[in-house]
């Protein structure tokens, strides 16, 4: 009886675990979520990827430099401001979010730049936002640079590009570009204009908004580009055009002009409008426009770029401005390592300006920079 009673015992408990088991088996266990690794998105250009779980994708970049500058301030604008009298040393750091994705109305893409600076021992700006907008299809809203230089492709690859400066630069803008399939693009610019390289009349005062109209045709040879603004303010005529060649794959070339429908004004104290100058003393010319920020009526570019081995590029600009001033900058641009790249710069200016205080003077300035791109 005690041996049947045992067999029975144990027979109950061999069911009972194997009852618990299949009860067991029929439990949905949480699964381990399975590794998602980041995938690249090369629709957009280099440097995206999906941001994980979305159909967005997401590129991080920027870039930091230090630079030091020796000589003269070829940016100088009186003759107390020549003479920098010791290095100025820059340092920026510079941070860049952008986003793509598709959308049943066309590409929608967000662009960040948040830029530092730290100059001659002290912040020169800190986490400012220097650019940020939305662009969706060819529609593009936002503060960015100003068409006039964008449209433009700037002034060449140089440490001081913009002495003789062809429109000011950032502002809020409203923005429309068609590209069509023969190689033409069609740009409308509506743009509030800014004061960060004006003295002033730089921001529109009332609803009339500043406009920009451009047409660029582009070939394997290059490039036309021509565009006209009006500056709500002054309620003044811009025109600006620019032809680019690529002469080889290592050598290309570009030169380019600018009209304004303005006066040149000049001032005792270009921080006191009462002290302008009517009597024909020398003073400080005053910026007053946002596009017509050159001296004279007219002013003019040629520059070029020359690649002698995949790592290293020689870059050339000469200005001359209607007043008479000239303008020579000169580098070498040599990528050390792969995002590395060290900059020598050479820079004259001649002031031939009957009107300003620094007539008949020049200056010769040098800068070095170093820069990581990422």
């Amino acid at each position: 009886m005690k041996k049947i009673f045992q067999v029975l015992l144990v027979t109950s408990a061999t069911i009972g675990i194997e009852t618990t088991v299949a009860k067991a088996a029929d439990v949905a266990l949480p699964e381990a979520e399975p590794v998602e690794y980041v995938r690249v998105c090369d629709a957009y250009g280099e440097g995206y990827f999906y941001i994980p779980g979305t159909d967005t994708c997401l590129k991080l970049g920027g870039f930091v430099y230090a630079q030091a500058k020796g000589g003269d301030d070829v940016y100088a604008r009186s003759r107390k401001d020549r003479d920098m009298k010791t290095w100025r040393d820059e340092v920026r750091a510079h941070l860049l979010v952008a986003t793509a994705s598709e959308t049943e109305l066309g590409t929608l893409k967000t662009h960040i730049e948040l830029r530092s600076d730290f100059d001659d021992g002290s912040d020169a700006s800190s986490s400012e936002l220097r650019f940020g907008y939305i662009d969706l299809g060819g529609l593009h809203i936002g503060v960015d640079e100003s068409a006039l230089n964008t449209f433009f492709d700037y002034y060449g690859n140089f440490i001081n590009d913009d002495v003789v400066l062809g429109g000011a630069y950032r502002t809020n803008m409203i923005q429309y570009q068609h590209s069509f399939a023969n190689g033409l693009t069609a740009l409308v610019s509506i743009e509030q204009g800014g004061d960060e390289d004006t003295d002033f009349n730089g921001t529109i005062k009332d609803y009339t908004p500043d406009v920009i109209a451009g047409l660029k045709f582009e070939q394997g040879w290059g490039s036309i580009t021509g565009a006209g603004a009006y500056d709500a303010v002054n309620e003044a005529w811009i025109g600006k055009a620019k032809v680019n060649l690529k002469i080889t794959d290592a050598f290309n070339l570009w030169v380019m002009g600018a009209y304004k429908d303005l006066k040149d004004t000049y001032y005792d104290d270009i921080e006191d409008k009462d002290s302008i100058i009517r009597d024909g003393h020398r003073g400080i010319r005053a910026v007053d426009s946002f596009y017509g920020t050159w001296g004279g009526k007219w002013v003019g570019w040629l520059g070029a770029s020359y690649k002698f081995t995949p790592k290293t590029t020689g870059n050339l600009q000469l200005t001359y401005e209607g007043v008479g001033n000239t303008y020579t900058a000169a580098n070498v641009a040599y990528e050390m390592l792969p995002g590395l790249t060290v900059m020598p710069e050479v820079n004259y200016r001649k002031w031939n300006d009957v009107h300003s205080d620094l007539h008949d003077q020049d200056a010769i300035g040098g800068a070095i920079r170093i820069q990581r791109d990422f």
